[in-house]
């Protein structure tokens, strides 16, 4: 009956049942950085084999914010 209707899990809806999402956060000092988006794909790679996402943003703001 699943297929039947195309389901597919969703990993996020099953985190907010389990109260836990398999989610690493990973933050980049400047977003245009070559050599930190490198190691970005690297790290999602092995996570992903893992079961786990990788969530990615900027410290910019932070920075600019916290001078």
């Amino acid at each position: 009956m699943v297929g039947e209707f195309g389901y597919r899990p969703n990993s996020l809806a099953r985190g907010l049942r389990r109260s836990g999402n398999n989610v690493v956060g990973y933050v980049l000092p400047h977003v245009s950085s070559q050599s930190f988006g490198a190691v970005g794909r690297v790290v999602e790679r092995i996570l992903g084999k893992a079961g786990y996402s990788l969530l990615v943003s900027s410290a910019d703001n932070i920075i600019i914010n916290l001078l």
